[in-house]
């Protein structure tokens, strides 16, 4: 069984293309569950949540507003209704406590395809209470302006918490503005 990373960790991907183009970038033998990883402070990714499934972390998140989350639709697309899902705000430990959301409304993109490479895999959630936003340990991720596109070749930061299977959902950000999110890939950390 797989033992869930506690540290919040960032990820700088070195990427030919966001468009999900081979990467030429050496990965480093996987020796344990962080990979070409660093830990993040406090306050460094105060829009990250943990999304928790019947009290364990499941998934990545990021708040977008005073109720509401953005994550990956494979990440709830099979919550049952014995499941209770929450998020955990303002840590980068998940043994800090931080603050804890009920997820009251679940939003998938109606156009998403698990079959089809997970086409249009976001989700929105609506929680309650609201996030206790104070932009030091626990603020909204800033959104692109529409029509707004990431340049071939940028590098882009993808916010985890140090396991590949647990980071779904999570952020893809460049020049700290959410640009997509976290879906699938090709095994642990292995370039296709």
């Amino acid at each position: 069984m797989l033992r869930w990373t506690s540290l919040l960790l960032l990820a700088a991907v070195a990427a030919n293309r966001v468009t999900g183009a081979p990467t030429t970038q050496a990965v480093s033998p996987l020796n344990g569950r962080i990979v070409n990883g660093e830990p993040a402070e406090r306050g460094e990714f105060t829009s990250q949540l943990s999304l928790q499934k019947n009290g364990a972390h499941w998934c990545g998140a990021s708040i977008i507003g005073d109720y509401w989350a953005i994550t990956a639709a494979h990440c709830v697309d099979s919550v049952g209704s014995y499941d209770v899902l929450e998020v955990r705000a303002g840590v980068t430990n998940l043994k800090e406590e931080g603050s804890l959301h009920a997820v009251d409304v679940i939003t998938v993109h109606p156009q998403y395809d698990p079959s089809d490479s997970w086409v249009n895999d976001i989700a929105l959630l609506k929680v309650s209470p609201a996030f206790p936003i104070d932009g030091v340990t626990v603020a909204p991720v800033q959104l692109p302006a529409q029509g707004e596109e990431v340049p071939d070749g940028a590098n882009v930061t993808v916010i985890g918490w140090g396991n590949l299977w647990g980071d779904s959902g999570g952020p893809v950000l460049h020049g700290g503005v959410l640009q997509g999110l976290t879906s699938w890939g090709y095994e642990c950390a292995t370039p296709p």
